[in-house]
């Protein structure tokens, strides 16, 4: 029973996670989520295919500005500068890039990264991040009161496989859980 309990959170984690047809508004945020630096302060695979669909997704005209959020993790520096760092080097103008360097965790994303837009008077966002992170980040934006929707990024490398896709995806289960029962 619990097996198929997981199981079927999972694929709706799935399905929410590739299924968005959300179109990001050109009066929100665009909201990349961090990943991690590696050491050298070099962007991983993940880190920087979100930057790219942020990138696309700002050049495609959405988005009043775009926002990286993630605090340093294993290696300096944090998430956010180095993915400023890559839209700024992807032709993106620097006094449209916000970045967010506190956070640590989806739920601290959220919390920090509606700060930051509430601030400039922008009270939605759309956020970008792999498919499996994306119910839980929808569910942390949303409980900051933001209006919120979601851009998957179809080509993250954790996306790529099936295999890797079911262990991600799986994964997310007790996370999305944890974090409903501690709110």
């Amino acid at each position: 029973m619990l097996i198929a309990a997981w199981a079927l959170a999972a694929l709706w984690i799935d399905h929410v996670g590739t299924s968005s047809n959300d179109v990001a508004r050109r009066e929100c945020a665009v909201v990349v989520l961090g990943a991690r630096v590696n050491e050298g302060g070099v962007a991983s695979d993940t880190l920087a295919a979100r930057v790219a669909e942020g990138v696309a997704t700002r050049k495609a005209g959405k988005g009043e500005f775009l926002v990286f959020s993630g605090g340093v993790g294993d290696f300096p520096p944090a998430e956010a500068i180095v993915g400023r760092d890559l839209a700024i080097d992807a032709g993106i103008a620097a006094e449209s890039i916000l970045v967010e360097v506190n956070s640590h965790s989806t739920r601290q994303n959220a919390r920090e990264t509606v700060k930051l837009l509430k601030a400039r008077d922008v009270h939605c966002a759309h956020v970008i991040s792999d498919p499996y992170h994306l119910a839980r980040a929808r569910w942390c934006f949303r409980q900051e009161g933001f209006e919120v929707t979601i851009g998957p990024v179809l080509d993250a490398p954790r996306h790529r496989s099936l295999l890797h896709r079911v262990w991600w995806t799986a994964r997310e289960v007790p996370a999305l859980i944890r974090l409903v029962l501690t709110e």
